[in-house]
């Protein structure tokens, strides 16, 4: 993948995907330690999703997953769904697969919450 920007569509992902890691953790720190156990693999899944989306998308990818206000939890929900706690371990192409059908099916958009700036049409990607 080619280097970035930092006004570019996957400069603008990561940082929105650090701060969606953020919210996370700042819940988990909140929880009995025996639920904290019972969500590793949400822990584990959502800590390398943040890691390595912003190597794994194209520039559109990006812009695309940019509308979501939480776009860790929609490519999340869908790697989750597509692989086993090991296959997360494998996490290269499952990610990207996630990724792909995430854009092209276009069906997170009915499912998750936008940025409210799209929704009034004033968000400029």
């Amino acid at each position: 993948m080619e280097k970035t920007n930092e006004n570019s569509a996957v400069s603008r992902l990561k940082e929105k995907l650090d701060s969606n890691l953020r919210d996370y953790r700042n819940d988990w720190l909140t929880l009995p330690k025996e639920e904290l156990i019972d969500r590793a693999e949400e822990i584990y899944s959502v800590s390398v999703i943040a890691a390595f989306l912003p190597k794994t998308v194209s520039e559109e990818q990006a812009e695309y997953l940019l509308q979501f206000r939480n776009p860790l939890e929609v490519v999340n929900d869908e790697w989750l769904g597509r692989n086993s706690f090991d296959e997360m371990i494998e996490y290269g192409d499952h990610l990207g697969d996630a990724v792909r059908y995430i854009v092209d099916s276009g069906y997170a958009e009915e499912c998750y919450d936008l940025e409210p700036e799209l929704l009034s049409g004033d968000l400029q990607m």
